[in-house]
C-alpha cells in the first residue's frame, strides 16, 4: 500500500518515495536557467542595468567631445603662436630687403660718382680751351650760372637768356659748332626771377654738351 503524507504544522511533509510531479521535465542535454533572486526585486532592477550603458555611453561621448575641444583649442593656440612668430620673421625680411636697397642704392651713387672722378683723372679737359671756345659759341644775351662735368665728356650748364627766341639761337649755335660740340640738348626752359628784385630777368634753361673727344688728353700715368 502506498505511503500517506504525514500533515506536520503549517508546511507538508512529502514522502522521500513520492516523486515531484509539479517541476517541468528537463531534457538530456538542456540547462536550466535558476534565478534565486524574487520576481519583485528582479522586476525593478532590469531597467536600471538597461539605463546605465547608456548613461556610461553618455559620458564618455561627453568626455571626448570636452577632450577633442580642448585638443583643438591647445592646436590652435600652437598654430597662432607659430603664425605669429612667421609674420615677425617676414617683417623683419623684408626690412633687411628695404635696408639692403637703400643701401645698394647708395652704393650705386657712389660707384657713379667714383667712376666721374676716375675720368677725371685719366682724361684731362684744356679747360682754357674749353671756356675760349665755349665763349666765342655763347651770345652775348647768354650767361651761365653753373657748370658741372661727368663721365664722358658731358658738361651740364644751366643758362639764362634774354628771351626764348634766344634760347632757340642759342641752340642753333651750338648745334653749328661742330669742332667743339658733338652733341648738345636743351630743357627745362622757365621764366627766370631775378633773386633781388623778383622781377622777371628772362628765360632759365639747361644745357647738355658732349665735348669733342679733341678736347681730351688720355693720361699717360
Amino acid at each position: 500500500a502506498p505511503k500517506q503524507k504525514k500533515k506536520t504544522g503549517k508546511h507538508p511533509i512529502v514522502s522521500q518515495d513520492q516523486p515531484f510531479t509539479d517541476a517541468p521535465e528537463v531534457q538530456p542535454g538542456q540547462l536550466r536557467d535558476v534565478n534565486l533572486v524574487p520576481d519583485d526585486l528582479l522586476g525593478e532592477s532590469q531597467p536600471a542595468r538597461k539605463v546605465r550603458p547608456v548613461a556610461i555611453a553618455g559620458v564618455c561621448a561627453i568626455l571626448v567631445v570636452i577632450l577633442a575641444y580642448v585638443g583643438l583649442y591647445w592646436y590652435r593656440n600652437i598654430v597662432i603662436g607659430e603664425t605669429k612668430e612667421i609674420d615677425e620673421q617676414i617683417q623683419q625680411v623684408r626690412t633687411s630687403i628695404k635696408g639692403f636697397e637703400d643701401f645698394r642704392v647708395e652704393a650705386e651713387d657712389l660707384r657713379r660718382r667714383v667712376d666721374d672722378v676716375a675720368f677725371l683723372l685719366d682724361h684731362h679737359i684744356h679747360w682754357n680751351t674749353f671756356f675760349d671756345l665755349l665763349e666765342t659759341h655763347t651770345l652775348a644775351d647768354v650767361y651761365y650760372t653753373d657748370m658741372t662735368v661727368g663721365s664722358g665728356g658731358v658738361v651740364a650748364l644751366n643758362a639764362v637768356a634774354r628771351d626764348t627766341i634766344t634760347v632757340a639761337r642759342q641752340y642753333a649755335l651750338f648745334q653749328n659748332s661742330e669742332d667743339f660740340i658733338q652733341d648738345v640738348s636743351i630743357s627745362a626752359v622757365a621764366p627766370y626771377l631775378d633773386p633781388k628784385t623778383s622781377l622777371p630777368a628772362g628765360q632759365i634753361f639747361s644745357v647738355s654738351l658732349t665735348v669733342q673727344p679733341s678736347l681730351f688728353i688720355e693720361s699717360s700715368e
